[in-house]
């Protein structure tokens, strides 16, 4: 019903307002007019009766402008949008858009994981434009338990110092804000809560040096959405975030150097308790249903929570290949003078358009192209084709398992081999082979229902393999 609600209210405030300025600039015109009739009257150059002629056509003419000012152009299934609206001067925009995401997972004969076929993504979103340079986006996740996932404004009139506010992602590890239409691989190379996965709060952003440097600072609430915490923050604590994205050589002249970013980036805040958002659920294995470590006991105190991270990516042309080393770390873990520890995540990955086509990155992520031809066997196209790998190490401090803080894997290595397959800026295929071993911990990741004790049990497991194919659709 919120959401529902908000739709709603964002809907009719943009087709109003849009019909408000349409108004205002026929006003406009006739205080422009004006003045010049007078003075051409006063001069004789114009008779009483050529004055009732003009003005009597510009009321003609503003009426039909007005007319045409108040018809809001609206598009239907486009290429990459189910439904848009747009104010004739261009400065209101609504964009609704619904995307879908069908799983099927395959996991070894000794897996305690259930083969399956999944929807893991459906949401249904509006976003645009208000007044030209405030952009909103609410979004609601539909699989599973539905939740607003995004729900924000962002107020853009200067390039360098612009403000978001709401619930977002905050800006943490490149492959974590890369929108999901847009991820390389089935699954991130990690999860929350070493991504800060979405929270509430305000983020100032901006570019510098023509778009050679970007930078975000944020302050958020540190527990994460809405639908965990629904009454509003759990402490006075705030998390505080930053990352600045580098491009040093975006504006040279030679292909090779344009491509190389780097990227620096944290958050650091103190927590009063696990929240269920990040260390309550766990650290997910890249084969989504698994667990490389949950936490061993459930309100626990927590005294600080720290990320950190730094990045180097590197495109040319059809090729690229990044690394990201990310660490996330809590200190005094049940009171004061006890436990410290810290989980890093360092991945590699890289890929290559077979059909020439090239990526895309800036501090918003990846974007993945669109195809230069289209999937179309009648007329012998079939579509873009980018092999990729990753190989991920994941390591936990062997104190967490020593003193009963965590349950699972102290090391795990994720080797990842994957074909991305573009059909159109609408349909994309991925098509992954996932080999998982675990070293140290309580047995190695969890697999199974760990969950739910009436179901199927947790089963520890050094070695994991896994085949998935997920197809992607956007309207």
């Amino acid at each position: 019903m919120k959401l529902k609600a908000c739709l709603t209210i964002v809907v009719i405030f943009t087709l109003f307002i849009s019909l408000g300025i349409s108004e205002a600039q026929t006003n406009d015109t006739d205080l422009r007019l004006e003045p010049l009739i007078r003075t051409l009257k006063e001069k004789g150059i114009l008779t009483n009766s050529d004055v009732l002629k003009i003005k009597e056509e510009q009321k003609k003419n503003d009426q039909k402008a007005l007319k045409r000012e108040t018809i809001i152009p609206l598009k239907l299934f486009t290429k990459k949008h189910l439904l848009e609206i747009n104010s004739a001067n261009k400065n209101f925009t609504a964009t609704i858009r619904a995307y879908f995401h069908f799983d099927t997972r395959i996991y070894d004969t000794k897996s305690n994981n259930a083969n399956s076929y999944d929807i893991r993504r459906a949401r249904i979103e509006i976003r645009g434009r208000a007044y030209k340079y405030i952009k909103y986006r609410v979004q609601l996740a539909m699989a599973g338990s539905p939740y607003v996932r995004n729900c924000w404004l962002d107020l853009q009139y200067l390039p360098w110092l612009q403000v978001k506010l709401g619930q977002f992602k905050p800006a943490f590890s490149t492959q974590w804000i890369t929108r999901d239409n847009n991820t390389i691989f089935l699954e991130r190379a990690s999860s929350n809560p070493i991504y800060p996965f979405f929270d509430r709060g305000i983020a100032i952003h901006g570019e510098l040096f023509s778009k050679r440097i970007t930078y975000t600072i944020g302050s958020f609430t540190g527990a994460g959405i809405e639908r965990d915490y629904s009454t509003g923050d759990i402490d006075d604590h705030k998390d505080w975030t930053g990352r600045l994205f580098f491009s040093p050589f975006l504006k040279s002249d030679k292909n090779w150097l344009k491509g190389l970013h780097f990227c620096l980036e944290g958050t650091w805040g103190n927590e009063s308790i696990a929240t269920k958002g990040y260390e309550e659920r766990g650290l997910r294995a890249q084969d989504y249903e698994s667990k490389i470590w949950i936490w061993n006991k459930k309100d626990i105190t927590i005294g600080t929570r720290y990320r950190y991270g730094w990045e180097i990516h590197w495109i040319n042309g059809p090729f690229f290949i990044s690394n990201e080393n990310l660490v996330t770390g809590w200190t005094d873990i049940g009171g004061d003078n006890g436990i410290s520890g810290h989980t890093s995540v360092n991945t590699i990955y890289g890929g290559f358009f077979l059909t020439g086509e090239r990526i895309k990155l800036s501090n918003n992520g990846w974007s993945l192209p669109t195809p230069r031809n289209y999937f179309n066997p009648r007329n012998k196209t079939w579509g873009a084709f980018m092999p990729c790998f990753s190989y991920t190490f994941t390591k936990t401090s062997e104190d967490l398992f020593k003193n009963d803080i965590m349950k699972g894997a102290e090391e795990v290595h994720t080797v990842v081999l994957g074909l991305t397959w573009l059909w159109t800026s609408m349909i994309r295929w991925h098509f992954n082979i996932m080999y998982i071993h675990a070293n140290g911990g309580t047995g190695g990741i969890i697999t199974g229902h760990y969950s739910d004790p009436n179901t199927i049990g947790e089963k520890y497991r050094t070695n994991e393999w896994m085949f998935g194919i997920r197809l992607k659709y956007t309207m």
